[in-house]
């Protein structure tokens, strides 16, 4: 391992306490090494897979046991004996070495990054943040064994998100309700959760330019597919205006009443996470709601470079929009986004996507993200854990304004990359 993944020193020098080579480093540069080797996409369980397979001097449960105490010693910084020790314990009873691996890179990343000096130096910076100590759930709380073990082995001061819990706090399920009717633009009402309407009217009200004004008068859209089932997720800004589309043709399709109802039908079941697919499988219906959204992911001659560049040749359409969805920063339509809303807050439906990103970082590792716009938003959105967790998993645009499926956009790697998930 000593020329491998920028770890310049041997294996047991990071892998086997009580060794000679253990002693001939401290933990902060054993941290240093780790932060500069993530940083440049080092694959630590791969690493070690690979030297505990080939070589005979360091075992699967030395580093399992180094990982351990390098995630408790990261949050406690050797302050809180008993919690390194209570730490290390379920830890090691519990997780694997795969899990321990992207549990410590999470860890050391939410706390150490590497940057470059003015004359070229890595200069090194890291924060502390405390982990909650053993005794405040054993305590305080009396939670469960079961409880404290899964916020043990769960990345400092967050907290897992399951299923069950998305379904049953959804926000958008009373919004779902009123997705009936034949109104796609309404003159007598306004789609929008009710937690979201203080600061939606603020915000409306304290804008100057119309273009930045959410249309409420049109169904909102926090994401589009099925987020739970999609193996390709698109981390977009917020639904585009365009009078044509949303207003005009949305008023013409109103009066074709069998189409609208099954257009307000699709947006509902998409609301509970029950869509089939980016599109429904009607084809009118499909080409109703594509044409409402100006065809925008789903592309036309004047729109290349939209999903539709990445389509084999052969592949059914519903299939192939299958593999995607596209989850909003914001639910909301306008014609130009126009900024955060009053004092930096957050809508709450703006959490609750929060939530479905964590669940579906920690719980779908296969998912491919891919952030088109707004990355600095989504990062500022997310909770840092998720942020770390998911990166690895995700494709950056290199033109964020075009939002474009792009070999240019995309890079070629990553390209063919979505190439061969959309073919599996």
């Amino acid at each position: 391992m000593k020329d491998n993944n920028n770890l310049t020193e041997p294996s047991k020098s990071y892998f086997h306490i009580g060794s000679t080579e253990w002693n001939d480093i401290d933990d902060n540069e054993r941290f240093m090494d780790f932060t500069l080797a993530f940083n440049k996409g080092c694959n630590l369980y791969e690493t070690l897979d690979e030297y505990i397979n080939e070589y005979g001097s360091l075992s699967e449960d030395d580093a399992k046991s180094a990982l351990c105490r390098f995630i408790a010693v990261l949050r406690y910084n050797k302050s809180a004996q008993r919690d390194i020790d209570l730490t290390q314990l379920v830890l090691e009873d519990n997780l694997g070495l795969k899990e321990l691996a992207e549990l410590f890179r999470v860890e050391l990343l939410l706390r150490c990054s590497y940057c470059i000096g003015k004359n070229g130096e890595q200069i090194f910076s890291r924060k502390f943040i405390s982990g909650k100590p053993v005794n405040l759930y054993l305590n305080r709380h009396k939670m469960s064994a079961d409880s404290i073990k899964d916020i043990i082995c769960h990345p400092t001061g967050y907290k897992k998100v399951n299923k069950r819990w998305l379904i049953d706090n959804n926000p958008w399920q009373t919004i779902a309700e009123e997705y009936q009717g034949y109104d796609l633009y309404s003159t007598t009402r306004t789609f929008a959760v009710e937690a979201d309407r203080k600061l939606l009217e603020l915000y409306n009200s304290t804008k100057k330019n119309d273009n930045h004004k959410y249309h409420l008068e049109i169904p909102a859209e926090p994401w589009q597919g099925n987020p739970l089932a999609a193996k390709i997720i698109i981390l977009s800004l917020n639904p585009g205006w365009q009078e044509k589309y949303n207003k005009d043709i949305a008023l013409k399709i109103s009066k074709k009443g069998n189409i609208a109802k099954s257009i307000f039908k699709e947006k509902q079941r998409t609301l509970l996470f029950e869509a089939d697919g980016f599109f429904p499988y009607n084809k009118e219906t499909r080409d109703a709601i594509s044409l409402i959204g100006e065809n925008y992911w789903r592309g036309d001659d004047k729109k290349a470079g939209k999903l539709s560049v990445l389509k084999p040749d052969a592949m059914n359409e519903f299939d192939f929009y299958k593999k995607f969805a596209v989850v909003q920063y914001c639910a909301y339509t306008s014609k130009k986004y126009g900024g955060g809303f009053d004092k930096g807050e957050f809508l709450p439906t703006q959490i609750y996507t929060k939530e479905l990103i964590r669940y579906i970082a920690y719980n779908r590792p296969n998912v491919k993200f891919v952030i088109l716009r707004a990355e600095d938003k989504w990062k500022n959105l997310l909770d840092a854990d998720v942020w770390e967790t998911m990166l690895p998993n995700t494709i950056i645009a290199k033109y964020p304004i075009q939002q474009r499926f792009s070999r240019a956009n995309l890079g070629e790697d990553n390209f063919e990359e979505l190439m061969n998930i959309i073919r599996e």
